[in-house]
């Protein structure tokens, strides 16, 4: 990482290359990318966060390959996609380790308990029940 880029994201980063060439655009959108995921990441301290980008054409096919391995205190990301062009692959990886980031954090805020049981069993109480309807009254002209 050199001095250009160290203001763009608040954690370390780096970047390897393999049988490829640093592309101005790949750079362009590697540094929005990066920027985009150090939005979601600003609640970690700085110094415990560091991003690693390996990007690999492979010699034998026209297939590009993008490796992200996000440290994080107490956890290690990782996120791997291949595709035909490099930009597209660097997009799928970063969108793959952006989705990694929310699981982590929803689990850390333990959202699957914030799911209010007493508040459900009121409102089903509350419907009725559909052999409590008066007789003549049809379920679909009464409204809910």
């Amino acid at each position: 990482m050199n001095t250009e880029t160290a203001h763009l994201a608040p954690f370390t980063w780096n970047i390897v290359t393999r049988n490829l060439m640093g592309h101005p655009l790949l750079r362009k959108q590697l540094t929005r990318r990066v920027r985009s995921l150090g939005k979601r990441l600003v609640h970690y301290p700085p110094d415990g966060v560091h991003l690693h980008v390996l990007l690999e054409k492979n010699p034998h096919r026209d297939l590009f390959a993008a490796s992200l391995t996000l440290r994080l205190p107490r956890h290690i990301l990782h996120a791997e996609k291949t595709a035909r062009e490099p930009i597209l692959c660097v997009d799928k990886a970063f969108d793959a380790m952006e989705r990694e980031v929310e699981k982590l954090r929803a689990g850390q805020r333990r959202e699957d308990k914030w799911k209010r049981k007493e508040r459900r069993q009121l409102l089903r109480a509350m419907k009725l029940p559909s052999r409590c309807l008066p007789e003549r009254a049809h379920k679909s002209s009464v409204l809910y």
